[in-house]
């Protein structure tokens, strides 16, 4: 779609542990990547029990409900490398997201060639006042995800404000999320 102009897929960084597995439905015949538990890199429990610090989030679920699921992911590993960078900007295209979250609210996309609120296109892509994202179903510059739902927890794995001691961690520390509200 016209839309998706402009966005471009960024593939996982080398050495993650993984195993190849086809995504139904992908025409350009590039493999998707799926992280299997009997390739995941152990050393790093080991690492986190040893190594509280502020090298690890300090969200409380962090260590409640995602310790497992990033360490399996290869995640800590990932973030001696990079936390991600806030010029990256990832399209979370599903029900929107809440724009007040508290773990979302800091790390939304802003649009820069878009005036907020003044009913023009200022910068000439189509959408009205598109200054963090937009809603297709409604043709709208809202889109947020009432209630919470899947977007606004999409939105939280990938880049949730992470270290900030509330909420989860996000994936990339760094990254914007742009809410596109496709359902």
């Amino acid at each position: 779609p016209e839309w998706l102009r402009g966005l471009r897929l960024v593939a996982d960084a080398p050495g993650l542990a993984r195993s190849d597995v086809a995504a139904p439905g992908m025409d350009s015949g590039a493999p998707s990547r799926a992280v299997t538990p009997d390739r995941a890199p152990v050393d790093q429990r080991a690492r986190l029990a040893q190594d509280p610090s502020s090298r690890y989030p300090n969200d409380p679920y962090f260590r409640l409900y995602q310790k497992d699921s990033l360490l399996l992911m290869g995640a800590l590993d990932a973030w001696d490398t990079s936390r991600g960078a806030s010029d990256v900007t990832v399209a979370v295209i599903s029900t929107g997201a809440e724009l007040d979250h508290p773990d979302l609210a800091a790390k939304l996309w802003r649009n820069p060639g878009e005036a907020a609120g003044n009913g023009v296109d200022d910068d000439g892509n189509g959408y009205v006042d598109d200054v963090h994202g937009w809603n297709f179903p409604s043709e709208s510059n809202d889109p947020t995800d009432i209630p919470r739902g899947r977007g606004t927890m999409m939105a939280g794995i990938i880049g949730a404000a992470t270290n900030n001691g509330e909420g989860i961690a996000g994936t990339s520390w760094g990254a914007r999320i742009m809410p596109l509200k496709t359902l």
